[in-house]
């Protein structure tokens, strides 16, 4: 019998964790590396609050709050899928 959670959201993948970002930020995905401040690249309330849902939708069981602390995509991509590392 295996202890490991099954992935929330197993639709949000790396990639199309980027793809939203650059799509809401408007932006190069290449422009964005997986460890910026994204405030840095425009993030803003609204645009975070687009994406909470959208990955809510998909299953992700994250918070506006949560990924306001630490936006970055490392750290985002761990939430999303419940506190798993990345790797």
């Amino acid at each position: 019998m295996s202890n490991t959670k099954p992935d929330p959201a197993p639709s949000l993948t790396l990639e199309r964790v980027r793809a939203d970002i650059a799509r809401i930020l408007q932006a190069d995905e290449a422009d964005i590396a997986d460890t910026d401040n994204l405030i840095d690249h425009g993030l803003d309330s609204i645009r975070l609050m687009a994406l909470t849902q959208e990955w809510q939708a998909a299953g992700a069981p994250v918070t506006f709050d949560q990924l306001a602390a630490w936006p970055e995509i490392n750290y985002w991509f761990s939430l999303l899928h419940g506190g798993r590392p990345i790797h």
